[in-house]
């Protein structure tokens, strides 16, 4: 009898133990960065070893190093000059030189503590390229998650989103990959047709602005799918009919505006000065066809090189394989052939130090 007594009791502890710990699982603060962790462990190992040589560790000695001057001009003209932002040191003597390219603002914003820290621009590029990754499953999680309310179709979309070859074969272009403010925009849209609160309502702004600060190629591309997908949800849940939903998603996003307009205006002005626009032909020659869904990068170990024969992966889609161990050509500094520009040394050394 004691021996009966004793065991229940322990099984009893237990119960109460991972009742308590689903518990504190399931309350958000908690719950939300362990999911968190879960994708950063998983883009460890679908990128292993690159996680170890986050120091200085490119995939190339060309766009990684350009974006890192940009992550790095970012974080020093914010506190020096930031009305002069887009003023860059680069291609003097021209104007709005920081809007040749992406501005790249919304991923420094999130490492400025890195650069406060001393961290070098190589090794803050490394470290934003690593979490493009974990901010992407996360996000494309938290929509899945929203929508199906549950967590198994979450963890695909999640798992899905942030490996898919795609993401592989843009690597040095990290504007492209960290993808993750476009599912996380499409959340705060669901919950906000769900329930017209400010709080919902400034998240919806604050993500949507996000996605824009990131990468200006995702916030155009998404502004009408954001707008279809802002008229489907108000009719499926009659928010249509309620003021309330124009009146609160237009104050919050009305904020956004000046904040945008500072951002996009240099491109305007670039454009028209300089003649930055994209040709018919040109936009016949690098946009993708339907076949290049079915084309995979080199960079995939398990499908690498499928549908080479088909069409150039150069242009290749997301692709339909989401699973393998990917390679990545990570090169250090002191390995890499040098710069092209004036002084490749001297770039060198400004970047990784």
């Amino acid at each position: 009898m004691p021996n009966f007594v004793a065991s229940s009791g322990v099984k009893s502890s237990i119960s109460t133990a991972l009742a308590r710990a689903r518990g504190l699982i399931g309350k958000p603060l908690l719950r939300e960065p362990l999911i968190f962790l879960a994708f950063v462990l998983l883009t460890a190992a679908m990128s292993w070893p690159w996680v170890c040589h986050l120091r200085d560790a490119v995939h190339d000695v060309g766009d990684p190093y350009t974006i890192a001057y940009n992550l790095w001009w970012d974080y020093h003209q914010t506190f020096r000059d930031p009305l002069r932002l887009f003023d860059a040191t680069i291609f003097y003597p021209y104007r709005d030189t920081l809007a040749f390219s992406e501005n790249d603002y919304g991923i420094a914003l999130l490492f400025f503590p890195l650069f406060a820290a001393g961290a070098a621009p190589l090794t803050v590029h490394s470290v934003a390229t690593f979490c493009a990754f974990v901010l992407s499953g996360y996000g494309a999680f938290r929509l899945a998650r929203a929508l199906t309310g549950s967590y198994a179709a979450a963890w695909v979309a999640g798992i899905v989103f942030a490996f898919i070859p795609y993401r592989f074969h843009r690597l040095p272009h990290l504007h492209y990959i960290f993808a993750g403010w476009i599912p996380l925009t499409f959340e705060a849209l669901v919950l906000y047709a769900r329930r017209q609160s400010w709080r919902r309502a400034a998240w919806l702004a604050a993500a949507f602005l996000m996605n824009a600060l990131t990468c200006i190629t995702w916030f155009i591309l998404t502004l009408v799918p954001l707008a279809l997908a802002a008229a489907f949800l108000a009719a499926h849940y009659r928010a249509w009919r309620s003021p309330r939903f124009y009146l609160r998603a237009a104050a919050a996003l009305s904020l956004t505006l000046p904040v945008l307009a500072f951002f996009l205006l240099p491109y305007q002005r670039v454009a028209t000065l300089h003649g930055f626009v994209r040709s018919p032909e040109e936009m016949r020659i690098f946009s993708a066809k339907p076949i290049h869904w079915l084309v995979v990068g080199e960079f995939n170990r398990l499908w690498q090189g499928l549908g080479a024969a088909f069409a150039s992966t150069e242009l290749s889609s997301p692709g339909f394989s989401c699973s393998g161990r990917r390679t990545l050509r990570a090169r250090s500094p002191s390995r890499s052939s040098s710069l092209s520009c004036a002084s490749p040394s001297r770039a060198r050394r400004f970047i990784t130090q």
